[in-house]
C-alpha cells in the first residue's frame, strides 16, 4: 500500500519483532500502571479489552470481511470510557454516550478515508466496503449517509440521558445536520472531492462536539456566578 509503504517495519528501519515486543511491553505496562494506581480495577480491564479487540480481533478482520470498520470502531470508541472509569471508577451515562458517538462517528469518517484509497486498500488485499463496492460506490454511499443520520440521533444522547444541557444540544445537532448534508451530498455523487469534503467534516464535528461538551459545564455556571 502506498499510503503505507514508508512507515518503519514496511522499509526495514524496525524489525516485525522490535515492533511487537515494543507494542507488547507498551500495551502490558499500560494496563498495569492504570491496575496499580486506581482504586478500582474498572479502566484497566476497559484498556486491556481495547487493546485485544484491536490487535487480535479488528486487525486480522480487515483481510477478511468488510464488517472489519464496524467492529473496529468498538476499540475506537473504548478510549474514553478507559477515561472515564479512571476518573469515576465505573461507568455511567455519559460514558456510555461519548462511546456511542465515538463509535457512530467512526463509521462516516472512515468510510471517506477507505473509499479514497479504494484502490491502494484492494493492493493491500484489505477487504473494505469501498474495495468490492468500486463499481459505483453505491453501497458506501448508502452507507456513509445512513450512519451520519444515525450520529445526529447519537449525538443528542448525553442531553437525553441528562449528561449534558441545552448549551450542548442547541450547538451540537446543527454541527450534526451540517455533517449529515456533506455525507449525503457523497451518497449522491461519489467523489473523491466530495469523498475529502465528508473526512473534513467529520474532523470538524468531533472538535466541535468535544468543545461544546466543555463550554456545556462551564458556560451555565460562569453566567449563574455573581
Amino acid at each position: 500500500m502506498r499510503r503505507t509503504a514508508n512507515r518503519p517495519v514496511v522499509t526495514g528501519r524496525l524489525s516485525a519483532l522490535t515492533a511487537f515486543l515494543f507494542g507488547t511491553i507498551l500495551a502490558t505496562g499500560g494496563v498495569l500502571y492504570l491496575w496499580l494506581m486506581l482504586p478500582t480495577p474498572a479502566a484497566a480491564v476497559v484498556a486491556a479489552l481495547t487493546g485485544f479487540l484491536y490487535v487480535v480481533v479488528y486487525t486480522p478482520m480487515k483481510r477478511i470481511t468488510t464488517w472489519n470498520t464496524v467492529v473496529g470502531a468498538v476499540p475506537g470508541a473504548l478510549p474514553p470510557v478507559i477515561g472515564w472509569c479512571a476518573a469515576y471508577g465505573e461507568m455511567a451515562p455519559m460514558g456510555w454516550a461519548l462511546f456511542a458517538i465515538l463509535f457512530v462517528w467512526q463509521l462516516p469518517h472512515f468510510y471517506s478515508i477507505a473509499f479514497m484509497h479504494r484502490e491502494d486498500y484492494a493492493r493491500g488485499g484489505m477487504v473494505m466496503l469501498p474495495v468490492i463496492d468500486r463499481a459505483d460506490g453505491r453501497i458506501t454511499g448508502l452507507a456513509t449517509a445512513s450512519t451520519a443520520a444515525l450520529l445526529v440521533v447519537t449525538t443528542a444522547l448525553p442531553f437525553v440521558l441528562g449528561a449534558a444541557g441545552w448549551v450542548y444540544l442547541i450547538g451540537s445537532l446543527p454541527v450534526a445536520v451540517w455533517f449529515l448534508l456533506r455525507c449525503l451530498r457523497f451518497a449522491a455523487n461519489r467523489t473523491q472531492a466530495t469523498a475529502r469534503t465528508v473526512l473534513r467534516g467529520s474532523l470538524v464535528y468531533l472538535m466541535a462536539v468535544m468543545a461544546l461538551f466543555v463550554a456545556d459545564g462551564v458556560l451555565p455556571r460562569y453566567f449563574s456566578s455573581p
